[in-house]
C-alpha cells in the first residue's frame, strides 16, 4: 500500500474502533504524504495493539495539529502503541518530519503497556514538539511510562552519524 495524497483527519469523525486497527501484522507499507491528526497520528498508523510492523517506511510529514488545544502522540510511523503483550516495529523507517505538542517520536509518538522491540529501523527527519515537555519526546520513541520496556537493537537517528 502507498498513501501519496494529503490525509487530514483533523477533522473526520471516526469511532474509536476504525483508528484503533489491530492486525497482526503491517507488512510493506509506504506513505509519501502529509498526515495530519490531533492524537495518535502516524506516518504508517495512528493506534496499534500489539502485533508487528515490518518493512514499513514514512517519507511524508507527520503533524499533530489542533486549534486552541493539544496534539499528543504523534510518530513518523506510529502514533501511539499499546503492548499488552510483547509488539515489533522492525525494519522500519521514516525520513518525514514529525511536529506535535507532546508525546513526539521518530518512529513512535508514545507507548504503553509491556514491551516494544525495535530492530533495524531509522529515523532522519526533524522532530517539533511544542510544549517544550522533554520528557515526552524522543529521536525514536517519544512519551514511555516507567513500567514500559523498549528494546532497541539496530536502530539510530540517521542525522547523528
Amino acid at each position: 500500500m502507498i498513501v501519496k495524497k494529503e490525509l487530514d483527519l483533523t477533522s473526520l469523525m471516526i469511532p474509536n474502533s476504525v483508528t484503533n486497527i489491530t492486525p497482526k501484522a503491517f507488512v510493506g507499507c509506504e506513505n509519501l504524504a502529509h498526515v495530519l491528526g490531533y492524537e495518535k497520528v502516524g506516518g504508517i498508523v495512528g493506534g496499534h495493539t500489539n502485533g508487528t510492523i515490518q518493512r514499513c517506511v514514512n517519507k511524508g510529514l507527520v503533524e499533530g495539529t489542533r486549534e486552541g488545544g493539544y496534539s499528543a502522540y504523534v510518530g513518523g510511523v506510529v502514533g501511539y502503541v499499546n503492548a499488552t503483550r510483547q509488539t515489533f516495529l522492525l525494519n522500519s523507517a521514516s525520513a518525514g518530519n514529525v511536529k506535535a505538542s507532546l508525546g513526539v517520536g521518530g518512529l513512535v509518538g508514545g507507548i504503553s503497556g509491556k514491551t516494544l522491540v525495535l530492530n533495524g529501523c531509522w529515523f532522519s527527519g526533524d522532530l517539533t514538539e511544542a510544549t517544550q515537555d522533554d520528557e515526552t519526546v524522543g529521536l525514536l520513541v517519544g512519551d514511555v511510562p516507567s513500567t514500559t520496556t523498549v528494546n532497541c537493537s539496530n536502530s539510530y537517528y540517521k542525522n547523528a552519524f
